[in-house]
């Protein structure tokens, strides 16, 4: 549904307004009370609330144009309606052709879990990211659909095995692992990841490996068993700049986890560093600058900017839906500082398109 916000009347003898700044810009969400317009009456600037909750859909004017009273000035939807840019088609039969495999091998996904938007896509495409380790986290962090628990279980042996064979079965020239957080575990899951990257090796020989990774409690030794089993992409996402740790994420450490990057490149140098962060929790550029730059220091060499997309109202509250221009702003911005590679869109995943970013920045890297 879409709601027209139109130049109110605010003199008696008004005919126009001049539209001197837009508070809400397209994408954002706004709270009802929230200032959407500043309007020029008679050299008095008026400021223009919001009468209910919603998401700014379309400006029609824009700032310095004069506006006739009446006329509609911006589109509005409701607050837990999302953009054009954000609609996705799904592909049923490849969804449930890579289903079958990973049911068959009783293995789950992250794309399942996590509720991932480009689940038809990858699917379709067979391509899957293998979560190992259980479905369930020991963090919780706000921002993430996983359900979280103190006591998620025994590790599988037989896990690594299946996983294996599933790559097999799906004949993935470019295999991408990642885990939950297993605090529970001294070494935060290390070794069992070791053993699916060294099994999946031994089975497809010709297929390359990425491992999405927690911080593992941050411990160096746990790092150095992952690296041994040689993976060809070591990945583990910064998720949000530095600021929004201990609001979005508590139990995790922004130190912590650069240092996963810098440990990486310092125990393996030939082995490539990626990261990703989400956009729209409420971050300014400044910040989204600085964190890149972190992440740069670090020597890292592939790098996804993605959009935050709020699970339900029990988590982080969604502050914008980013325009996919200004995705390309960041994108742009990325690749001046020196990254490899870089993907910035709303839809794009750390493990989204995994073999074409690995692809390119190996060749970078020779």
């Amino acid at each position: 549904m879409t709601i027209h916000i139109k130049m109110p009347k605010l003199l008696p003898n008004m005919e126009r307004g001049k539209l001197v700044a837009w508070v809400v810009d397209e994408g954002e969400v706004f709270e009802a009370g929230d200032p959407l317009y500043e309007v020029e009456t008679d050299k008095v600037v008026n400021i223009i609330e919001a009468e209910m909750d919603g998401l700014m859909m379309k400006h029609r004017y824009e700032e310095g144009d004069d506006v006739p009273v009446g006329a509609i000035v911006a589109e509005v939807g409701p607050r837990s309606s999302k953009p054009d840019w954000l609609r996705v088609s799904y592909n049923g039969s490849a969804i449930k052709n890579v289903s079958n495999i990973l049911e068959e091998n009783r293995l789950t996904t992250v794309c399942e879990e996590a509720n991932c938007p480009n689940i038809g896509e990858c699917f379709g495409n067979n391509t899957a990211t293998f979560m190992i380790m259980g479905e369930k986290c020991t963090r919780g962090c706000k921002f993430c659909n996983i359900e979280r628990t103190a006591r998620p279980g025994q590790l599988d042996p037989l896990e690594p095995i299946r996983v294996a064979d599933a790559v097999r079965k799906m004949k993935l020239e470019h295999a991408v692992v990642t885990q939950v957080a297993r605090d529970d575990l001294k070494d935060g899951g290390a070794a069992h990841m070791a053993e699916t990257v060294r099994q999946i090796r031994e089975i497809n020989p010709e297929t390359t490996i990425e491992v999405l990774i927690s911080d593992l409690r941050g411990s160096y030794e746990a790092l150095e068993d992952v690296l041994a089993a040689d993976p060809d992409v070591l990945n583990h996402n910064m998720e949000m700049p530095k600021e929004w740790y201990r609001k979005v994420q508590p139990q995790c450490n922004y130190e912590q986890s650069l240092n996963v990057l810098r440990n990486s490149k310092k125990i393996s140098p030939n082995t490539l560093t990626k990261t990703g962060f989400m956009v729209g929790l409420g971050e300014s550029d400044e910040e989204i600058s600085n964190l890149m730059d972190d992440i740069l220091a670090t020597g890292c060499d592939i790098l996804t900017i993605n959009q935050y997309l709020q699970p339900s109202s029990e988590h982080h509250k969604l502050a914008r839906y980013v325009t996919p221009e200004k995705f390309n702003e960041y994108e742009e911005m990325a690749r001046e500082k020196g990254f490899k590679y870089v993907v910035a869109a709303p839809l794009v995943r750390s493990s989204y398109k995994a073999a074409e970013a690995f692809e390119h920045a190996k060749a970078k890297q020779a």
